[in-house]
């Protein structure tokens, strides 16, 4: 049962719309490596993208490229050099997880579920990898990469996840929950390398549901939009689910000035966060820098504050609501203004 791997790598030599969905499967003895190397170029989301059938969903709107492992050999996609732009695009009209229960009926009505998607399995990992140079920018549906079933994403050195085009969201036709967020995590892990960036977002950097995000790059200037999924909770990463957020030592979380009448930079629904020291949260105005909400589960999870948290301007800085926060050995908060704590 020794696995076979296969290495394709595709140039890209001019500027694309895309009108269909790119997908990457594994075979059934063969675990494809599939690189993309744009040598500078885009890929656009067209006008009329192409609906696509299977059998867990049916009829539905596809992310522009999507990764999937159903042979059980697994599947990886590498991005290099290369710009995604869904330029505010979207297929259908509810704002929300498409169904692979028995009602599939709707699914060609909810909107796509990124920009690049991946689907794992128990026993198989679907791969994304956001190298050096690769840049997603302006999703339109739900986010710009999502990672569910096993699957994975790591942000490289160098990658980009960023708005230009976009600067308001809306909330969608009945049965809608709003985007969840540029990285949209179910069940599974993530990575944010050093160097790596999410920034000029509008929405949310992270949502990250039951799964796992380590972030060690740079969340910086997201914009508060309460039409997405939980309003203005964690713009910069919202964890629900019992997930596990860790904000690693080069983790700089900063420039967040959000006229709201409430919000949260980090915000935790049931979930752990730990904050190493060197990670930062800086130059907040408008809302919470940390929330810790455990909907009344008796302090059950924690938020652990070993990095630096300043110059927040907000009544108040960090707030729990059952949850427990705790300052530790090399945590700091300084130069912070609140008439509330």
């Amino acid at each position: 049962n020794e696995r076979q791997e296969t290495d394709i790598t595709i140039e890209l030599l001019n500027d694309i719309d895309a009108t269909e969905c790119a997908r990457i499967t594994d075979e059934a003895e063969v675990h494809k490596n599939i690189t993309i190397n744009g040598n500078g170029n885009t890929i656009t989301r067209g006008e009329d993208f192409k609906t696509i059938q299977d059998t867990a969903r049916s009829t539905y709107n596809p992310a522009m490229i999507e990764v999937t492992a159903p042979k059980g050999k697994g599947a990886s996609l590498t991005l290099e050099n290369i710009t995604l732009n869904d330029a505010g695009k979207y297929e259908g009209k509810i704002f929300a997880q498409a169904s692979d229960g028995e009602d599939k009926s709707k699914n060609s009505s909810i909107v796509q579920d990124a920009i690049v998607a991946a689907y794992g399995t128990d026993t198989a990992t679907a791969e994304i990898i956001l190298g050096e140079g690769a840049v997603l920018k302006n999703f339109g549906g739900m986010s710009a990469v999502r990672v569910t079933g096993g699957a994975t994403l790591t942000m490289e050195s160098g990658s980009k996840i960023c708005d230009d085009t976009v600067t308001d969201r809306i909330k969608g036709d009945t049965g809608s929950n709003g985007s969840a967020g540029a990285v949209w995590v179910q069940g599974t892990h993530v990575d944010m390398e050093k160097d790596a960036k999410i920034y000029d977002v509008t929405g949310r950097a992270f949502y990250v549901d039951g799964g796992s995000a380590d972030i060690d790059g740079i969340i910086s200037n997201i914009k508060a939009d309460k039409d997405m999924w939980q309003g203005n909770t964690g713009i910069a990463v919202h964890g629900r689910g019992d997930s596990d957020i860790v904000l690693k030592a080069d983790c700089q979380v900063k420039d967040f000035n959000v006229n709201a009448s409430q919000g949260s930079v980090v915000g935790m629904y049931g979930s752990d966060l730990d904050m190493k020291d060197g990670a930062t949260i800086d130059n907040i105005k408008g809302i919470s820098a940390v929330y810790m909400d455990d909907f009344n589960n008796d302090y059950q999870h924690k938020a652990l504050i070993n990095g630096t948290v300043s110059n927040v301007e907000n009544n108040p800085v960090m707030r729990s609501w059952y949850g427990h926060i705790e300052i530790g050995p090399t945590g700091v908060v300084k130069d912070c203004v609140s008439e509330d704590g």
